[in-house]
């Protein structure tokens, strides 16, 4: 008998610590539930997990509520608190209390409120937080006797941050203003701002596009046979089931994974740099901040040069990142230094158009000779013409010499 009244004890305290309603299951919380940062959600199929996770910012920890699926290395793929990080040492706690308010308290201030359901006045139903199989979060009210869902009040796949599941939709939904999208995080600086690139839907055309600051970098291409042009087209018939709905109430691309044992789960993440990540497959569907504005390639969108581009001296479409000790050693060995000489140009031209005449010879016309990398500007034209002029030098090209020297001259007003 003392036994066992020393483990129910135990049990009793260990309960307690963990601040958690030992009948309750391990997916949900109920009314009067709390969840603190030793403490979990798991989906009932044990897919994903919602839980504390910690950041240091500035140095400091910051605590944030995440979902994220059951493996190692798992992204993030949804926070609850983005954008107010929340310091560990207030003893922050996720709860449902008695008044349906699904919310993130600590002793440093007023709660993060995610949502306030109404209250229920049939005893037959309740008002619960349940993390699913497919990630989503939602507060919903139930039936209490099967635990069918009668309506869901809030979920998470709403508010999407930098994230794409299979179950989300990116779009519109016209009957109550959700504008779904993904918006990538800062910079290391400040990773809890958004950052300047979102994915979207365009509803019009029925394709993605990765904005910059509002600007257009990338759209995904026209939706045929089951892909869009632009998105894994050697794999995405074999991974991904896109759906696209369109109707008075909801715009929106949606997609499902086509369920291969052999293959991760389908977890498209925007980064901070403009890539478009897939994260299951652990490769680039597009890395859109090489999306210069002149290169087409791979969906990379057209846009006009800045007005100020022209007639100042100012780079700002690339960046130097050599110098001239580096382009000297490169052309010492040729054919290898003529290589690098053309890797060179291109880095730092990106599309290199044929600046100069058919009178060159042809070893030079090879240097400004590529496609679909991107464009000229007043400044990396003259650093390709530098490039130029040394290689001639080099190789002797007394004629070629003259040419370039002439295009600088023209160059001068600039």
């Amino acid at each position: 008998m003392a036994t066992g009244s020393v483990i129910k004890y135990a049990i009793i305290l260990v309960c307690f610590a963990s601040l958690w309603t030992c009948h309750d299951a391990a997916d949900t919380l109920k009314p009067g539930d709390t969840l603190n940062s030793t403490s979990s959600l798991l989906s009932a199929s044990g897919t994903f997990t919602l839980n504390f996770i910690e950041k240091a910012i500035r140095g400091s920890d910051n605590s944030f509520i995440a979902i994220l699926r059951v493996k190692s290395g798992a992204n993030k793929a949804w926070i609850a608190n983005r954008d107010t990080p929340i310091l560990s040492s207030s003893s922050p706690l996720l709860t449902l209390d008695s008044n349906n308010t699904l919310k993130i308290t600590h002793q440093n201030g007023d709660p993060f409120v995610l949502f306030s359901a109404p209250q229920t006045n049939d005893p037959n139903t309740s008002v619960v937080a349940t993390l699913l199989d497919s990630g989503n979060f939602v507060l919903q009210e139930v039936n209490s006797v099967s635990g069918s869902t009668i309506r869901v009040f809030w979920q998470s796949f709403d508010y999407p941050v930098d994230t794409f599941l299979p179950g989300m939709k990116l779009g519109v939904d016209h009957r109550n203003g959700y504008n779904w999208s993904l918006l990538s995080w800062g910079t290391r600086d400040n990773p809890v701002s958004s950052g300047p690139y979102s994915l979207e839907w365009d509803t019009d055309a029925h394709q993605l596009k990765i904005k910059r600051s509002g600007t257009v970098y990338w759209t995904s291409g026209v939706y045929a046979d089951g892909r869009f042009q632009f998105i894994l087209p050697d794999v995405s018939k074999k991974r991904y089931n896109f759906s696209i709905v369109s109707n008075q109430d909801e715009d929106y691309l949606t997609y499902t994974s086509l369920d291969d044992p052999t293959d991760p789960e389908p977890e498209w993440v925007l980064y901070t740099r403009g890539a478009l990540y897939e994260y299951g497959a652990s490769v680039d569907i597009i890395q859109a901040q090489n999306c210069d504005g002149y290169n087409i390639v791979g969906g990379c969108v057209r846009r006009d040069r800045p007005s100020d581009c022209t007639g100042k001296l100012v780079m700002i479409f690339i960046r130097k990142r050599v110098t001239s000790i580096s382009l000297t050693l490169a052309l010492r060995d040729p054919p290898t230094g003529l290589v690098l000489v053309v890797r060179i140009v291109r880095l730092l031209v990106g599309k290199v158009v044929t600046a100069l005449d058919s009178t060159f010879h042809p070893v030079v016309r090879l240097l400004v000779q590529d496609a679909d990398f991107g464009a000229w500007t007043v400044n990396s034209l003259k650093t390709s013409l530098q490039i130029l002029l040394l290689f001639c030098q080099q190789r002797n090209h007394p004629h070629q010499i003259h040419h370039l020297r002439e295009r600088f001259v023209s160059l001068a007003m600039y």
